[in-house]
């Protein structure tokens, strides 16, 4: 439960759901994430990883929520 925990208040997971009503949504927006090697750490395998390819999957989660939230404001435009 700590893992997925940890990959849900990192933004790693986002939870969402889509209606054709209601477009995409967001089940449980994270508005003030936990950094990722919180998840990492959590994780326990990902210890190999240096610190740039820790700041790569960092920059990659911040692009794919933006990516999300996009799609959020195009559903309910």
């Amino acid at each position: 439960m700590e893992v997925a925990r940890k990959a849900v208040e990192t933004n790693f997971v986002m939870l969402w759901e889509y209606t054709p009503a209601g477009g995409l949504n967001f089940t449980r927006p994270v508005d003030d994430p936990l950094p990722v090697t919180d998840y990492l750490k959590a994780m326990g395998r990902f210890r190999h990883l240096s610190p740039d390819q820790i700041s790569h999957i960092q920059g990659k989660v911040v692009e794919n929520l933006a990516f999300v939230k996009q799609m959020t404001h195009r559903a309910s435009a």
